[in-house]
């Protein structure tokens, strides 16, 4: 079966590094940083939205200088250690793999991103494959995903946003929102969960289906 994942509030709590970087963004522009709870309500939107949200008044200059030093500013952080994986997403990861399911990545951050994430946590030994929204310019999450699968009809799509979830319906698939992540949206997905160790009760139980 193929589980597809979020990265942001599903695999990586990016909250604290994402709001501080956002912060020393904002001071490099001498603009005036909003609270942090909008910081925080941006993770998992695609970037252009992000900027869009964040700095509606300004020109696409302006943006795009802010997602650049963005880039910059947070992947050098997570190269120096800030940032952690949520509690048990290794080891549940682990268990999913060794029991043959192939694992994949599917974030709407930008490949840099994705790759020092990946490479500081180890990402690449245990998924399959690994995508994220600049591979794939114009599409939705729901046409990445209907890629990923590619005529598959049992998998699973595991986030936190509504993307995720939209996704995941949209392609005929079992869908998991992540409750401890960054989206308190009212969301109607097939399983929830309040810890990443759940999903693995899940994906057993969705085994005996196949």
């Amino acid at each position: 079966m193929k589980l597809v994942f979020d990265l942001d509030g599903t695999l990586f709590a990016s909250g604290e590094l994402a709001t501080k970087a956002f912060k020393r963004v904002f001071d490099e522009l001498g603009l005036m940083s909003p609270s942090d709870q909008d910081l925080v309500n941006t993770l998992g939107y695609p970037i252009n939205e992000i900027w869009e949200m964040l700095l509606p008044n300004e020109s696409e200059e302006v943006k795009s200088k802010a997602s650049s030093l963005m880039e910059e500013i947070e992947n050098q952080m997570i190269k120096d250690g800030e940032g952690n994986l949520f509690p048990e997403v290794i080891e549940t990861l682990e268990k999913l793999r060794d029991r043959g399911h192939k694992l994949y990545i599917l974030s709407n951050c930008d490949e840099p991103y994705l790759d020092i994430v990946s490479e500081v946590f180890k990402l690449e030994e245990i998924f399959t494959k690994r995508y994220c929204a600049s591979m794939f310019p114009g599409k939705s999450k729901t046409e990445i995903l209907k890629k990923i699968l590619d005529g598959d009809t049992v998998g699973i799509m595991v986030g936190d946003r509504f993307h995720d979830i939209t996704a995941g319906k949209d392609n005929s698939i079992s869908t998991v929102w992540c409750n401890y992540g960054y989206s308190k949206e009212e969301l109607k997905p097939d399983f929830e969960i309040a810890t990443f160790s759940e999903l693995y009760g899940i994906v057993l139980s969705l085994e005996d289906k196949i």
